[in-house]
């Protein structure tokens, strides 16, 4: 099994859409109602991804199985964290936004490795009730390293990880 990844496409919307549809009711089935309600992430902000060049796709036999964004660059959510302290203040990627179709077991902690090999100083946020992004960051070893809030004002728990 080769995963292949590339930039997204606004060809790939609606297979992206579909798959944000697809995480969204996953969420609300596992007891995380919050996390990405009212159809977030919405299509203008997909879009913004993709033509900022952030938005990659996860291709198995050519079918996209996956979706994620890697953001280089300060996230200006991340300047105030609570009850902890960031591992470093050198340059990061943060990954947003990393949602499946739910057919390949593991995809998370592939995107998440992909991503540090790419950047040895990444960062991301996930609510607490999103048990399998905890899990994929629990595997591959990202610290816990305090609260932030996202732009709307909801709590996220900060992870990072330097190799």
């Amino acid at each position: 099994m080769k995963i292949e990844v590339q930039k997204a496409l606004l060809s790939d919307l609606s297979t992206i859409e579909n798959i944000y549809d697809y995480a969204r009711e996953w969420m609300i089935k596992n007891n995380n109602t919050t996390q990405w309600a009212l159809n977030y992430p919405s299509t203008e902000t997909i879009k913004k991804d993709i033509n900022s060049g952030f938005c990659y796709k996860c291709l198995l036999d050519n079918d996209l199985i996956a979706v994620f964004c890697l953001i280089p660059g300060e996230d200006p959510t991340y300047n105030k964290i609570e009850q902890g302290s960031w591992l470093n203040h050198l340059p990061y990627s943060t990954v947003h936004r990393l949602a499946s179709n739910g057919k390949i077991n593991g995809i998370g902690t592939f995107i998440l490795k992909w991503c540090l090999n790419r950047d040895k100083n990444i960062r991301v946020d996930t609510h607490e009730k999103n048990f399998a992004m905890l899990r994929i960051l629990q595997n591959t070893n990202f610290k816990r390293c305090g609260i932030i809030y996202a732009t709307d004002g909801t709590k996220r728990i900060a992870f990072q990880k330097k190799i």
